[in-house]
């Protein structure tokens, strides 16, 4: 499977003020991203699951 990287900034007070570390907002944002997909009937749901790197199940 080939990928793409895609890399943006962000200030690193918001992380501070989330509480999280740049792991965690990374996971989180593609969490967000693949249901916001999902519901936008972009996505299937498996190519959801896929883009958060978790089972269908």
């Amino acid at each position: 499977m080939r990928t793409a990287e895609i890399r943006f900034e962000i200030p690193e007070d918001i992380l501070m003020t989330l509480n999280q570390n740049i792991i965690e907002f990374t996971l989180q944002l593609r969490l967000y991203t693949a249901l916001q997909l999902y519901k936008n009937h972009k996505l299937s749901f498996g190519k959801a699951a896929e883009l958060v790197a978790i089972s269908r199940e």
